[in-house]
């Protein structure tokens, strides 16, 4: 059995944040996911961050795919296809 203090284990040079509220929990027998945002969504707008122009948009993502495809040997070109997910609230804690 194993013991924590609840705490990740957290890769040099990345900060995180704590979440601010739960939007769901999917519990299956072999894992949990679970949605929680690290502000609270009060519209569609709080889901973009920085100054919610299209270009900050382009390059934030740019940067984060560019960066995952790298880390498993994969070049991220700009129309790759992505799924893109949205969420409900069905239970609020």
């Amino acid at each position: 059995m194993k013991f924590g203090n609840g705490c990740w284990l957290q890769k040099e040079g990345i900060e995180c944040f704590p979440p601010q509220e739960v939007y769901f929990v999917d519990k299956t027998e072999k894992e949990v996911k679970i949605c929680a945002p690290t502000h609270h969504i009060m519209h569609r707008g709080d889901t973009l961050g920085g100054d919610r122009t299209l270009t900050y948009w382009r390059n934030v993502h740019e940067k984060f795919f560019t960066e995952c495809f790298m880390e498993i040997g994969l070049k991220f070109y700009t129309d790759t296809q992505v799924v893109c997910e949205e969420f409900e609230v069905v239970y609020r804690i």
